[in-house]
């Protein structure tokens, strides 16, 4: 049991009050935690203990934890990773367009589509689509998460990584 159910207030109660002060912040949160202290005779620090340690984010933090942190570092730098690949990519097409252009070399387009399309192409149907893109995300989440306690948090790390990369 926790110290404020011992006291016999009611955690809804607190969590509407503080949430309905965060509009004003700072003040209007020091004067409902006196308002709480009084009615309860609970130290602010030994309240907001309790509020911490029995919030359902504790638990999820906990377990989101040392697999998340994975999670998380393997999403910024498979992004960070696939921003340098574009930018090689983006170089090395302008360079052959520039040799193309001066008629130093001459590209064969529809030989170089058919080779990365018979590359990429996982379900074979003659192009580059979000079925062919959805195989090879799970292939690697699947990759990463194999033999991982705590998958759900280094699947969820890697999203958040990839985002925030």
């Amino acid at each position: 049991m926790n110290l404020l159910n011992k006291k016999g207030l009611r955690r809804l109660d607190i969590k509407h009050k503080i949430r309905l002060s965060t509009n004003n912040m700072g003040k209007s949160i020091d004067i409902i935690i006196e308002d709480i202290k009084k009615r309860t005779g609970i130290e602010p620090s030994k309240l907001t203990l309790d509020l911490v340690l029995n919030s359902p984010y504790v638990k999820m933090v906990s377990t989101f934890g040392f697999s998340g942190f994975l999670g998380y570092s393997i999403g910024y730098s498979v992004k960070q990773a696939f921003k340098v690949v574009l930018l090689l990519t983006g170089m090395s097409f302008m360079l052959v367009k520039v040799l193309a252009y001066k008629n130093y070399v001459t590209i064969n387009w529809p030989l170089i589509k058919k080779d990365i399309v018979g590359i990429v192409d996982t379900n074979k149907d003659g192009h580059i689509d979000h079925l062919d893109v959805r195989y090879y995300i799970d292939q690697f989440i699947g990759m990463m998460t194999n033999n991982v306690p705590g998958a759900t948090g280094v699947s969820t790390g890697i999203f958040l990584g990839m985002i925030n990369g």
